[in-house]
């Protein structure tokens, strides 16, 4: 009978193959590591603006009169009925400071303030509140959005601001740090960091930009 060969891979061969194998894998794995992070902090600064946009689709569309957004390590929820709006912003027999100024506050300040129902459903955890959440945010208080039709309405304190480069109105802004290369202290506006972004709006929030950090390029607006 004819005897069959049989070739196989000599150890030689197999060597090869784990050298090149480790030298592949020792090149991809930072760009597959710093994607993966990229990707982390891209999707929740993307689950937050989708969350304020679909806040103010429904004020908009006549759910609720106002809807407050406490941006904080934490994204909190408060809402007002529209009558509740209705009786404290335009009543002919409203007349407290909200109205004459045009502000709203915390929910527990006045009155009028106490009509405002927190939504926790709708709520989201970042950073140190939640060991799912791949962010640090800055600032590291809060920022705070009043939201209405007709964006007249603004919070009683200032949130941090700066100049649209192309607008040239004063915006406000919120800034997302990576876990992988900062901490809550160190996430701040100027730290220079890879997988850092910026949600920015301005005074009736009609528009939610996105900004990333790039190196040598500042922040370069990705989205609005």
């Amino acid at each position: 009978m004819r005897r069959k060969n049989h070739k196989g891979f000599t150890i030689i061969e197999l060597l090869v193959v784990i050298v090149l194998i480790g030298i592949f894998s020792a090149i991809a794995y930072p760009n597959v590591s710093s994607w993966i992070a990229d990707r982390e902090v891209r999707k929740e600064v993307y689950d937050v603006v989708n969350l304020i946009n679909e806040r103010k689709s429904e004020v908009m569309n006549g759910k609720y009169g106002m809807v407050q957004i406490r941006l904080r390590p934490g994204v909190e929820i408060y809402n007002m009925s529209q009558d509740d709006f209705f009786n404290t912003y335009k009543g002919i027999n409203a007349n407290n400071r909200f109205k004459t100024n045009k502000i709203c506050d915390y929910q527990w300040r006045g009155r009028e303030m106490s009509t405002f129902v927190r939504d926790r459903a709708a709520e989201m955890s970042l950073s140190v509140n939640s060991k799912e959440s791949k962010v640090y945010v800055w600032p590291h208080t809060e920022a705070v959005m009043c939201i209405t039709k007709e964006g007249i309405i603004q919070f009683v304190k200032k949130n941090l601001s700066e100049q649209d480069p192309n607008s040239g109105e004063r915006i406000e802004y919120f800034i997302f740090c990576s876990k992988t290369n900062t901490t809550q202290r160190t996430c701040k506006r100027n730290i220079r960091k890879d997988y850092q972004y910026k949600i920015t709006w301005n005074r009736i929030i009609n528009q939610i930009k996105v900004y990333k950090y790039r190196k040598d390029h500042e922040w370069v607006l990705i989205d609005g």
